[in-house]
């Protein structure tokens, strides 16, 4: 499956440069700083969209140089206009900080709900606790928990506690233990979140795990567990 790219008047070489944005990346994964500009800047410049998202990372982050909300502001621009996901969310979540631009939370949230819209996990997730906080989009406790349902099947261990949690409140969801245990079964074994927050999620699914399993079966533990063992995650189309 090739990178997303934008061919004809803009990319002069109307394909995408597999070498050039395999550098970017490269310099990217590797955190080899000093070839950034030079493995990521220039397929940029020819609309490599991944080589885009990457630069809007290395300016946000201030990887090997000084911050700059601004550029990394009109580098997720771009890819985000190009369809990447990744690149929409972030460009959403910079509006709704309001990092490099003005702070816009209605035009953030309409970012990230084009990239949950792609099948993104992460959006989807953001896009989630948005409704459920009201944060840029009406306040809707079933648009939170089917945001988060959308995530949570993908593997996202964010969306998989928080929806296990909105069904033990039934909250935008029947109440339903035999679900809420499972979700927070795999919660504990944390997928798309980052290493320091990981642990922290892992702990509180574990505590969620013992108060809800005081109220419930042995029957319906086994049934919870047989349901997280078979869970599969499911690829966005």
């Amino acid at each position: 499956k090739q990178l997303p790219t934008r061919a004809g008047r803009d990319n002069p070489r109307g394909k995408i440069d597999m070498d050039a944005t395999a550098l970017c990346l490269l310099a990217y994964t590797l955190a080899a700083w000093r070839n950034i500009d030079e493995d990521c800047a220039k397929p940029a410049e020819l609309n490599q969209v991944v080589a885009h998202y990457v630069m809007g990372q290395v300016n946000e982050t201030g990887s090997g140089r000084a911050k700059d909300p601004d550029k990394a502001y009109q580098w997720y621009r771009r890819a985000a206009a190009a369809g990447l996901p990744r690149a929409q969310n972030a460009l959403g979540r910079m509006l709704m900080r309001g990092l490099g631009t003005t702070a816009s939370a209605t035009g953030g949230a309409n970012w990230v709900r084009r990239a949950a819209k792609q099948g993104y996990p992460p959006a989807q997730f953001n896009l989630g606790y948005m409704h459920q906080q009201g944060l840029g989009v009406e306040r809707h406790r079933v648009a939170a928990a089917n945001w988060y349902r959308h995530a949570a099947v993908q593997g996202h261990a964010r969306a998989q506690y928080n929806l296990a949690t909105r069904i033990m409140a039934a909250d935008g969801l029947p109440r339903d233990p035999v679900q809420a245990y499972k979700w927070l079964l795999l919660a504990e074994i944390p997928q798309g979140v980052d290493q320091k927050e990981g642990p922290e999620l892992a702990r509180r699914s574990r505590r969620a795990q013992r108060l809800l399993a005081a109220t419930m079966t042995p029957a319906q533990l086994d049934k919870a567990h047989a349901q997280a063992t078979e869970f599969r995650p499911k690829v966005a189309p």
